[in-house]
């Protein structure tokens, strides 16, 4: 179905109207794009998101033309976007050793499988996939062992798309305040998802900022980056700022 046929009818396009997290200097690139301050650098704006055969869903931001042929306000289109984003992709969260060991979810194992892939092209994928694995489980042990940190979680959904806005749902942040007694960071890793790291005393601000410098470095897809920032949700304040 075409793009801008299904736009025409606002009762066609608001079950696929979502909303996602992005820097506040996208801004400039997406002028006609409304958006909402989240909170820091971060923004919503609201998307509307197609899935595709063997491909990944993906997301193009509602722009004011759209707003103007439905005829509604932004009032009612953020209202509409973050409503619908709650329903079709709940928060999930997941140790982050775990997943890297879990042959369940399999996100670590497969984004190294690609990587290993395009470095061994006539290696067959079997053989790679069994390095993959290896590898996931012992990257998760030297994170959890070798860092000195706290465990670290991972913030998304099940669908990892756009899961980053998962820091908005009613609750969400504070739930895992209470879950681990306390305040914490906010790594974002992409705009599909975000690292909770308890605060332990014995992070400094430099090891923060260089893990997520780290990240951005090494991601491969530069439209899933989302900030260099690091944030810090204080449960006292219950307020997210930037570290």
């Amino acid at each position: 179905m075409e793009k801008d046929g299904f736009f025409h009818s606002f009762e066609r396009a608001r079950s696929y109207l979502v909303c996602r997290l992005i820097h506040t200097r996208e801004r400039a690139f997406l002028r006609e794009v409304p958006y909402r301050t989240a909170f820091a650098d971060l923004d919503m704006v609201p998307c509307f998101f197609e899935r595709k055969e063997g491909r990944r869903a993906g997301g193009y931001p509602i722009t004011s033309q759209w707003m103007t042929r439905w005829e509604i306000d932004e009032e009612r289109l953020f209202e509409e976007a973050f409503s619908n984003m709650q329903k079709l992709f709940p928060p999930r969260l997941y140790r982050l050793d775990s997943l890297m060991e879990s042959p369940m979810s399999g996100s670590v194992r497969s984004i190294l499988l690609h990587l290993l892939q395009d470095r061994f092209p006539d290696t067959g994928e079997e053989v790679l996939d069994q390095v993959a694995r290896v590898l996931a489980r012992r990257l998760g042990k030297k994170m959890q062992d070798g860092s000195g940190l706290q465990p670290m979680w991972v913030l998304g959904n099940e669908s990892w798309l756009f899961g980053a806005a998962s820091l908005l749902y009613p609750g969400v942040v504070d739930s895992f305040a209470r879950k681990v007694g306390g305040d914490f960071y906010i790594l974002p890793s992409s705009i599909h998802e975000v690292i909770l790291l308890p605060e332990g005393g014995r992070e400094t601000r430099n090891q923060l900022y260089e893990m997520v410098a780290y990240a951005n470095y090494r991601m491969g897809d530069k439209e899933k980056f989302l900030s260099g920032s690091v944030y810090y949700y204080d449960s006292k304040k219950m307020k997210i700022q930037t570290l």
